[in-house]
């Protein structure tokens, strides 16, 4: 019996074949590497992280709503005879007495009397 060497196996003279072998071992070798990376968490984990947290904060308005903590950046309920209460407004004065004209001075050719 003739003794068999792998080296002259025909499909190793192919250079076609060759080739492609060489492309499918790395290709398998790199869906090996990348198989073998920690893997990002699914879109479901994502999803369900957004709710629980959207449920935590809906609960936590809900919860300081009951609780009397008042909603807006007034401790106080509104006021219709005073609306400006608890605001830099709140000093100014009503009305007409609250429009005051600045001083008329001197404007390029025009006297002060004539501003």
């Amino acid at each position: 019996m003739d003794e068999y060497r792998i080296e002259d196996h025909p499909d190793l003279r192919d250079a076609g074949w060759a080739r492609e072998a060489v492309r499918r071992a790395e290709r398998e070798a790199r869906v090996r590497r990348l198989r073998s990376l920690p893997r990002r968490p699914p879109r479901r984990f994502w999803v369900g992280l957004a709710i629980a947290v959207a449920a935590v904060l809906l609960a936590w308005a809900v919860i300081a709503s009951e609780s009397g903590t008042p909603a807006g950046p007034s401790a106080r309920p509104f006021d219709p005879d005073e609306p400006f209460a608890g605001t830099s407004a709140a000093a100014w004065a009503d009305g007409v007495a609250g429009v005051v004209a600045p001083e008329a001075v001197r404007v390029g050719a025009y006297s002060a009397e004539q501003v």
